[in-house]
C-alpha cells in the first residue's frame, strides 16, 4: 500500500553504488546560497516593476486629470456647473484659481487668470480678502503672486501683466486700518519679503521695461514694512507679525541678496529699509542659524557702511557688537575661503525657466515646500545649499566679508567712533574678533589702523589707558603689542631727547613694563596647568576666544617685548622671573621628570582628547609640548619666567640624562667596552699643524656617536706622540684647537661683521657639497663642546644665533650684519621728502633684508643646523634667547673673580691654603690683568673664560699642587683634571716669570 504523499514529496536520490560524491560540503553550501540570491534578485525585480508600473499609472493618472482641470479652467470662472446652479461667485473664482494651480498650467493660463482678476480687481481680487473665505483666498493668492514677483526677472512676454496684478494687491494696503482687508494684506507682505528675494535667481536678467512695476512693488512692501518701526500710531496686527528684529533677520539671512535684487532696484531697497533702528542684540543674534551667519555678515556688510555716517553711536555699537558676535561664531579657514574647492556660483541655465507653486494651496502653513512648476513663467526656487553650503563660501560673499577688513571700512568706522567711548571699546572688540577670523591679515589690519587719519599711534595708546589697565578682560586685547611688535627698534627706542626718529611707539616704556608683567601673570598660570584640556575648551567671559588661542597671543607679544628688551634693556632687574610663585628646585625636578618621561615614550595626557598617548620628543613644537608637559611648556615658550641659571642647572640635567640614555643603549654593541665597563672611546689621532683636517677625516662621519667619549692623540711637530693620557682635558685642548681653525675666517666659511661676530660665508663657494659638508661637521664639533660642557672662544652675531632657536631675522637684525645698509635703510624709511632729490636709481627684486640675513646664509645654515641638533636637541636650546646661547657656548665675557677661584680652589700634595707657596702664587694672580689672568685660566682648564655659573661650577674644580723643589722648573698642567703643577716657589718676582713664560710658551700637554 502506498503512502499518501508519495505524489506530494520529491524523492530523493539515494547513490548505493558506493561512489564518491563530486560535490564537497563547502560546494553544495555555495550553490544552495547562490540559488538563494537568485530567487531574492528575482523578487526585488518583481517589486520594482511593480512600483515603476505604479508610479507610471500613478502619473498618467495626475496627467488625465490636470488635463480635465485645464479644460475646465479654459471654460472661464463662470464655466463649472454644478447640478443646474452657478456657484455662488466668490466660489467660482476661488475654485476657478485652484483648477490653475492644481492644474500646474503654462504662462498662457496664468496671463487670462491675470487679465480677469484685473477686470474685477476690486469685487474679486480686492474684494475677496474681507469675505468669509478670505484665509482662503490669502493662501492662494500667495502662491500664485510669489512665482509672479520672481517671474520679474524673465523676458517672458506676460510678466508685465503679472507684476500689475501684485502692485494692485499690495498698492491697497491702508496705513493704520485694522480692517480684515489690510490684515490679509500685511500678511501677504511678509511672506512675500522674504520668500520672493529667497527665492530669485543670483543672476537677474530683467527687461528694463518691467523695473518700473517692480520698483513700486518692492516700495509697497517696504512701506508696509516700516509701519512697524515708526512711533506713529500702528495697527495691531503688525507689532507682532513683523518687527524689525525679524524682519532683518529674516531678510539678511537670503544668501547674496544683493544679488538677488535688480539693480535698479537696489538702491531704492536699501534706502527704504529702517537700517538705523536700534535691535536687541541677543534677540537679533539668536534668532540666525550658525549655518546662515556668513551669508547674514555679507549681507550686512553689503548694505549698512554707507549709512555709518548717519548713525547714533548706540546703532554704530550694535552693528560693531553684532559683527563681533557673527564673525566669532564662523572658522577662519571658511572665511579664507580654504575650504574651497572650486568655484560656486548661483547662476541658472535659461532652461529652468520655470515657476515653482504649492500642491496643497489651502495650507495656512507658509513653509510648505515650492515643488509644481508652471514652465515659462519664471525661475525655480533656488536651495541655498546649491548655492553655498555651511563650510564653502560664494566667492561673492567672500569678497564682501573681506571688506571688513578693508583699510576702507575700517577708517569709516574709526571716524564714526571717535565720538563714543562705548562705540571705540565696541571697536576694540570687533578688531580682536577681525584678527581672529583673517589671521594671515592680522599684521597688515593692525598696520592700516595705525596708519588711519583716525587711528595711529594715539588710537593704541588710547586703547592702553582707557580699556587695558582699566578693564581685566582688556589685558587680553593685544592691538598695542601688535603695533609693539610691527614698529623697528629705530622707532621702539625713539623717545630719546636726542632721537631724530619720529616715535612711532604707541606705548610708553613705563606703560610697556606694566603691560608685559601684566601679560606674563595671565601666560604663566595658563602654561602651569596639568589639565591642558581646559584651556582648549573655555575662554574669559565675554570673549568668544579658548583660552589656548589667548595664551598664544600673548606668548608671541611676551617673546617680542622680551627680544628688545634682550637687545637693548628697559626693563628693572627681575621683571621677567616667576620666582615668588613657585619653588625653583621642585620646578627643576618636575621638568627634568618629565622630560625623561617625555624621552622614554611614556604615556601623556593629550589635551586634545582627554586620553592617553605615547608621543616621541623629538621635533615637538612648543605647542605641544605645552600641551604635554607644563614645565616643558614654560621653558620652550615663555623660558625667560625661569632665571638664567636655573634653565642651565635643567639643561645640563637633560645632558646628563641623555648620557646616561646613550650608555645604556650602547651596552649591548659593539661600542661597549665590557672590561672596563664603560662606552668604547672613538680614537682619533691628530696631528698639531693639521688639526681640522684630521678631525674631519675621522670624527665627521660618526654623528650622534659623538656623544659618547672621545680620546684624542696629539702628535707634535717632531712626529711623536705628546705625552698625557686623554682624561677629557686633552680633548677639550682639541675642541679649543679645532675652534681656532675653522672658525678662522681665511679658510673661507665664516665671515665676521664689523663686531667681530662670526656667520656663515654668503658666497656660492660655501653652498658646495663639500663645503656643507664642513658646516655639518662643525655644528656636530659645537654640539658636542655644549654637551661635555667645554667653552669655546667663538662669538657669533645675533642673528645668526636665532636661526639656532627656530627664528626668522628682520630688520632690526640687519644693524649686526651691516650696520651701513640698517642706517641706509632706516634713513629711507624716515624719508619724507622728495626721493628723486636723493639721485637714487636701483631695483629691488625682494626685501633686503631678508635676503641678506635669510637668503644667502639659508643652505649653509642649515648644514650646521643639522650636525648641531644630533648632539643637542632642538628643544633643549629654545630655553634660551640668543644672548644666553651666547653665554652658553663661550661663557661669560666678565673680569675673572679671584676671590671665587680662591674660594673654590682644591689643594694636593703637601700645599694647603695657608702654605707660603700658595700664598704667593695668590698674590701674583691678583697682580696679572685680565689678559693675563685668562691666559693661565686657559693653561690650566683649556678655556680662558670662566664657567657660566661661576667656578663653583668647574668640574673638576681648579686644583693646585707641589710638582718639586726646583725654583728654575717652569709651572706644567693637566687640562684632563684642571689641575695646575706648582713648583715651590720662595719669591713672588721668580713664580711671576716662571708663570708668564709657561702661559705664553704655547707648548702642549709635554709639559705634564
Amino acid at each position: 500500500m502506498l503512502p499518501f504523499d508519495e505524489g506530494t514529496k520529491a524523492k530523493r536520490n539515494i547513490n548505493l553504488g558506493g561512489t564518491k560524491s563530486q560535490f564537497s560540503h563547502a560546494d553544495l553550501l555555495g550553490r544552495a546560497r547562490a540559488l538563494r540570491n537568485s530567487r531574492r534578485d528575482e523578487r526585488n525585480r518583481e517589486e520594482a516593476a511593480q512600483k515603476i508600473q505604479t508610479w507610471f499609472r500613478s502619473q498618467k493618472e495626475i496627467q488625465n486629470v490636470r488635463n480635465e482641470m485645464k479644460i475646465q479652467f479654459d471654460r472661464g470662472p463662470g464655466g463649472e456647473q454644478v447640478g443646474i446652479m452657478l456657484l455662488h461667485t466668490a466660489e467660482m473664482f476661488i475654485r476657478w484659481t485652484r483648477l490653475l494651480l492644481f492644474s500646474g498650467t503654462d504662462e498662457f493660463r496664468l496671463n487670462k487668470w491675470a487679465r480677469e482678476m484685473l477686470s474685477r480687481k476690486h469685487d474679486i481680487l480686492l474684494g475677496l480678502f474681507g469675505g468669509p473665505l478670505r484665509h482662503s483666498w490669502l493662501s492662494l493668492i500667495k502662491r500664485i503672486a510669489l512665482p509672479t514677483l520672481i517671474s520679474y526677472t524673465i523676458s517672458a512676454s506676460q510678466t508685465l501683466t503679472h507684476l500689475q496684478v501684485v502692485d494692485a494687491l499690495l498698492s491697497s494696503f491702508e496705513a493704520g486700518s485694522e480692517d480684515c482687508h489690510s490684515q490679509q494684506i500685511a500678511l501677504l507682505t511678509q511672506y512675500l519679503i522674504r520668500r520672493s528675494l529667497e527665492s530669485m535667481p543670483v543672476s537677474i536678467k530683467a527687461p528694463l521695461e518691467h523695473a518700473g512695476y517692480y520698483a513700486r512693488i518692492i516700495a509697497t512692501i517696504l512701506n508696509i514694512t516700516s509701519l512697524s518701526t515708526q512711533n506713529q500710531p500702528q495697527p495691531e496686527f503688525l507689532n507682532p507679525t513683523l518687527p524689525f528684529t525679524q524682519f532683518l533677520s529674516s531678510i539678511t539671512i537670503i544668501p547674496l541678496l544683493p544679488n538677488r535684487i535688480p539693480i535698479k532696484v537696489l538702491p531704492y531697497f536699501a534706502s527704504r529699509i529702517p537700517w538705523n533702528t536700534p535691535v536687541p542684540l541677543n534677540q537679533f543674534t539668536s534668532s540666525i542659524p550658525e549655518v546662515s551667519r556668513p551669508h547674514v555678515l555679507a549681507n550686512l556688510v553689503a548694505f549698512v557702511p554707507p549709512h555709518y555716517s548717519k548713525f547714533p553711536p548706540i546703532v554704530i555699537s550694535f552693528y560693531l557688537q553684532a559683527y563681533s558676535v557673527l564673525l566669532d561664531s564662523i572658522d577662519y579657514k571658511v572665511l579664507e575661503g580654504r575650504n574651497n574647492n572650486k568655484q560656486i556660483t548661483g547662476s541658472n541655465t535659461d532652461k529652468e525657466k520655470h515657476v515653482i507653486l504649492h500642491d496643497d494651496v489651502d495650507t495656512e502653513d507658509e513653509d510648505v515646500d515650492l515643488n509644481q512648476r508652471i514652465p515659462s513663467a519664471g525661475t525655480p526656487a533656488h536651495n541655498d545649499s546649491l548655492v553655498e553650503s555651511s563650510n564653502v563660501l560664494d566667492s561673492r560673499t567672500l569678497n564682501r566679508l573681506s571688506t571688513l577688513a578693508k583699510p576702507s571700512h575700517l577708517n569709516a568706522l574709526l571716524s564714526v567712533t571717535s565720538y563714543s567711548s562705548n562705540a571705540r571699546g565696541d571697536f576694540f572688540k570687533f578688531a580682536i574678533s577681525l584678527t581672529l577670523s583673517f589671521p594671515t591679515r592680522r599684521s597688515q589690519l593692525w598696520s592700516d589702523i595705525s596708519v588711519s587719519p583716525h587711528g595711529g599711534s594715539g588710537l593704541i595708546r588710547e586703547c592702553w589707558r582707557g580699556y587695558v589697565r582699566s578693564s581685566p578682560l582688556g589685558k587680553l586685547s593685544d592691538d598695542g603689542a601688535i603695533k609693539t611688535l610691527m614698529v623697528g627698534d629705530d622707532e621702539f627706542f625713539s623717545l630719546s631727547a636726542s632721537s631724530t626718529v619720529m616715535p612711532r611707539n604707541p606705548l610708553s616704556i613705563d606703560d610697556l613694563i606694566v603691560f608685559s608683567r601684566q601679560l606674563l601673570n595671565i601666560a604663566f598660570p595658563l602654561y602651569w596647568l596639568d589639565d591642558q584640556t581646559k584651556i582648549k575648551s573655555s575662554g574669559p567671559q565675554g570673549i568668544h576666544l579658548a583660552w589656548e588661542k589667548i595664551r598664544e597671543w600673548i606668548t608671541s607679544c611676551l617673546k617680542g617685548i622680551h627680544a628688545r628688551d634682550s637687545r637693548r634693556r628697559f626693563t628693572p632687574p627681575d621683571h621677567w622671573h616667576v620666582t615668588s610663585q613657585l619653588n625653583m628646585h621642585s620646578f627643576v625636578e618636575a621638568a627634568i621628570l618629565e622630560e625623561q618621561t617625555l624621552f622614554n615614550g611614556e604615556q601623556l595626557p593629550d589635551a586634545t582628547t582627554g586620553t592617553s598617548i605615547t608621543v616621541s620628543r623629538h621635533r615637538l613644537s612648543p605647542r605641544q609640548l605645552a600641551q604635554l608637559s607644563p614645565r616643558l611648556g614654560v621653558l620652550n615658550n615663555i623660558p625667560f619666567a625661569i632665571p638664567f641659571e636655573v634653565r642651565v642647572e635643567i639643561f645640563r640635567q637633560f645632558v646628563r640624562n641623555d648620557y646616561e640614555r646613550t650608555v645604556s643603549n650602547s651596552s649591548s654593541g659593539n661600542v661597549f667596552d665590557r672590561f672596563f665597563n664603560r662606552p668604547r672611546r672613538k680614537r682619533a689621532v691628530v696631528r698639531r699643524g693639521s688639526i681640522s683636517r684630521d678631525g674631519f677625516d675621522q670624527l665627521s662621519g660618526l654623528g650622534p656617536e659623538l656623544k659618547g667619549p672621545v680620546e684624542i692623540q696629539f702628535i707634535d711637530q717632531f712626529g711623536q706622540e705628546e705625552a698625557g693620557i686623554d682624561g677629557g682635558g686633552v680633548f677639550k685642548e682639541f675642541l679649543t684647537s679645532l675652534s681656532k681653525e675653522v672658525f678662522d675666517t681665511n679658510r673661507g666659511l665664516w665671515l665676521t661683521t664689523k663686531q667681530q661676530e662670526l656667520y656663515p660665508n654668503p658666497h656660492s663657494y660655501a653652498t658646495e657639497q663639500h663645503q656643507l659638508d664642513w658646516y655639518k661637521f662643525i655644528g656636530h664639533i659645537l654640539g658636542k663642546a655644549l654637551y661635555d660642557g667645554i667653552l669655546v672662544d667663538v662669538v657669533f652675531a645675533p642673528f645668526f644665533l636665532a636661526k639656532w632657536l627656530g627664528k626668522q631675522s628682520y630688520l632690526d637684525d640687519l644693524a649686526s650684519l651691516d650696520p651701513e645698509l640698517y642706517n641706509g635703510l632706516v634713513f629711507l624709511k624716515h624719508y619724507d621728502k622728495n626721493f628723486e632729490d636723493l639721485s637714487l636709481n636701483f631695483t629691488v627684486s625682494e626685501d633686503v633684508s631678508h635676503y641678506r640675513l635669510n637668503r644667502q646664509i639659508r643652505r649653509q645654515s642649515q648644514a650646521f643646523f643639522d650636525g648641531l641638533s644630533d648632539i643637542i636637541d632642538p628643544k633643549w636650546l629654545r630655553m634660551f634667547n640668543q644672548q644666553e646661547l651666547q653665554i652658553l657656548i663661550g661663557g661669560i665675557n666678565a673680569p675673572i673673580d679671584v676671590d671665587d677661584l680662591r674660594a673654590n680652589c682644591n689643594y694636593g700634595g703637601v700645599y694647603d691654603e695657608n702654605d707660603e707657596t700658595i700664598q704667593l702664587f695668590w698674590k701674583v694672580l691678583e697682580s696679572f690683568n685680565q689678559e693675563q689672568r685668562r691666559g693661565l685660566l686657559r693653561f690650566v682648564t683649556s678655556c680662558s673664560r670662566p664657567p657660566l655659573l661661576g667656578f663653583k661650577e668647574l668640574n673638576p674644580k681648579f686644583c693646585i699642587r707641589d710638582s718639586s723643589n726646583d725654583e728654575q722648573r717652569l709651572p706644567s698642567s693637566s687640562t684632563c683634571v684642571n689641575l695646575l703643577k706648582l713648583p715651590r716657589y720662595k719669591t713672588q718676582r721668580g713664580m711671576q716669570t716662571k708663570l708668564l713664560q709657561a702661559i705664553n710658551s704655547g707648548a702642549g700637554f709635554d709639559l705634564s
